[in-house]
């Protein structure tokens, strides 16, 4: 794939397999997507009754686990991801017992006769036993009355007897050095990457302190109640592939409630963070970690999970942008902190639990996939609010532009003649690319 950028793809199959590979872009733009080129509903379930014929096997672009992979039995939820047609219905069959949620994203530029939807199933299996091998199935019948047919085979390791959730480090921060954290970020952070000369830099950093205790008191001048208790936690969860892992990593924000009287919240915040955060690292000058804390200093327990890439799994390609992938490691994460006795003072353990969740940019795009797979799940979550900014709401265009740019083929493509060569093509090749050609089933390698 990354040959195939420097020049054009003469090969049918090729050109097959990137029309495939362009598939994709729309299955990671999620409900957030705007804009003509796709749009996304959450569809319950119908009865069908497939012809006695041998059905079509579906096209599947993804699978969570893979194909043949073995998996802990504690995992009960799974994806599959394939292309089809608006009225299709579907049932689910497989000795796991499945049951689950089809969200549909309408295509009207990759359409065509016979592909006007990409379809992800959010499947949860009713049981699952240690050493077993299981199949899940997906039946459909198209609106010509067509059988159609997908699968996921997998088998069960044993049981693990690890801790769900390690701590391995921890930082205490003071009342007083959280009130100046975010007013320290923008003085020292934002001044500094904005470089103005140096005499200017003085003028420069008043200016922005005065306009956030004008406009952002909470975050200006925040009056911590507590002090903060930050963690960097280590805990269990799925590999992209859906594999058993004890490397991911994330940050818990927890009030040091032996300040005074405590009162439980009636929430729990869930930050899903930006492009370049790494939460877990307790960095005084991640933005992130900044607002866990301001959060948490006013009672509530905060968590925000390092996605795959990041943390304890640095090295490894990050599930950029990869909402399915993001939101089970999230909700393993969110999961796995809710049962853990350590925690349990912060949040209500007789009732469904109600979340908050936040995101910005990347992590806009990560919250409205967590929602989405809470909304589709049995779990005793209930998801209160969701704040998701400055996400990326017309990625495939953005691609595509990039594409075109690198083709010498802009035409009056705006997404095109606007890319930035020095920024925005190492971005695509080095941080989406990666991720997209090593999970998911394209067709397509890196070299």
């Amino acid at each position: 794939m990354r040959a195939w950028l420097d020049g054009k793809p003469e090969n049918p199959d090729t050109m097959r397999r990137f029309h495939r590979f362009a598939l994709l872009f729309p299955l990671i733009l999620l409900a957030a997507c705007g804009g003509k080129h796709s749009s996304v509903s959450a569809t319950a379930i119908t009865n069908s009754n497939p012809a006695t014929t041998e059905p079509i096997m579906l096209d599947i672009l993804d699978r969570i686990p893979a194909e043949n992979s073995t998996i802990s039995p504690k995992y009960s939820s799974m994806n599959i991801v394939h292309t089809g047609q608006a009225g299709m219905t579907f049932t689910y069959s497989g000795d796991c017992q499945p049951d689950g949620q089809a969200i549909r994203r309408s295509l009207t530029e990759l359409n065509d006769q016979n592909i006007d939807q990409i379809i992800d199933h959010k499947i949860t299996c009713a049981e699952i036993k240690e050493l077993t091998d299981y199949t899940a199935r997906i039946n459909a019948t198209g609106t010509d009355s067509a059988a159609y047919k997908g699968e996921l085979a997998f088998s069960t390791s044993s049981k693990s007897n690890a801790s769900p959730v390690s701590v391995l480090n921890t930082v205490l921060t003071a009342r007083e050095s959280i009130d100046a954290l975010f007013n320290t970020y923008l003085e020292e952070v934002l001044v500094d990457k904005l470089n103005p000369p140096g005499l200017v830099k003085p003028l420069v950093a008043d200016i922005i302190s005065e306009l956030t205790q004008a406009n952002w008191q909470h975050l200006g001048n925040p009056i911590a109640t507590y002090r903060v208790i930050s963690q960097q936690i280590a805990y269990q969860s799925r590999t992209p592939a859906g594999l058993t892992s004890a490397d991911l990593t994330g940050l818990v924000a927890i009030p040091a409630t032996d300040d005074g009287p405590f009162q439980q919240r009636n929430r729990v915040v869930v930050l899903t963070h930006a492009t370049g955060s790494t939460p877990s690292d307790l960095d005084s000058t991640d933005a992130w970690y900044i607002l866990a804390n301001l959060i948490a200093s006013q009672g509530y327990l905060v968590i925000a999970p390092d996605n795959w890439g990041r943390g304890g799994t640095s090295g490894q390609p990050e599930t950029y942008l990869m909402n399915n992938r993001t939101s089970n490691n999230a909700l393993d994460m969110i999961l796995a902190i809710l049962a853990a006795d350590d925690y349990s003072e912060f949040h209500d353990q007789g009732l469904k639990t109600e979340l908050t969740i936040i995101g910005y940019s990347q992590g806009g795009h990560s919250a409205i996939g967590l929602w989405q797979s809470i909304l589709t799940s049995s779990h005793n979550l209930n998801v209160k609010e969701v704040y998701a900014g400055g996400a990326p709401y017309n990625l495939y265009q953005t691609f595509k532009g990039v594409l075109a740019h690198l083709d010498n083929n802009c035409n009056e493509d705006a997404y095109c003649r606007f890319v930035d060569a020095e920024t925005t093509v190492p971005y695509v090749v080095n941080r989406i690319l990666p991720g997209l050609l090593g999970y998911l089933e394209t067709g397509f390698s890196e070299t």
